[in-house]
């Protein structure tokens, strides 16, 4: 019984089922042209391309571009270094201010000890 109307139910949805299917074929048919036809279209303008005539001008302003960053590359570690130079003096300029401000504390310190104990 199962098995009959298993039967009945495919052969009443068969016609839908197949008009689907051609359909969807029909559709895949006119996109397998639409393909080929763009396929062809890019074999064609690969088997027309010519070298670009900016080619060479691009070639030497990759050279420049890599001198002038070999000139950039050597003045930043010029530049490093002078930043270098001048953040040391700077330190011992400020290390010798310290020390004679220290100096001049201590001596500040004793003549108040002298002070206090001349009194």
């Amino acid at each position: 019984l199962y098995h009959g109307l298993l039967i009945f139910e495919d052969s009443e949805q068969y016609p839908a089922r197949a008009w689907e299917a051609r359909k969807a074929l029909a559709a895949l048919d006119e996109l397998v042209v639409e393909s080929s036809a763009a396929l062809a279209r890019v074999d064609e303008a690969a088997a027309t391309h010519t070298i670009s005539d900016f080619s060479p001008r691009i070639a030497a302003l990759v050279e420049q571009v890599d001198a002038e960053a070999a000139a950039v590359q050597v003045t930043l570690a010029m530049a490093e270094s002078r930043v270098r130079d001048t953040a040391i003096a700077e330190l011992e300029r400020q290390s010798g201010q310290l020390r004679r401000a220290l100096g001049q504390s201590r001596l500040a310190i004793a003549q108040l000890h002298d002070r206090g104990t001349v009194r």
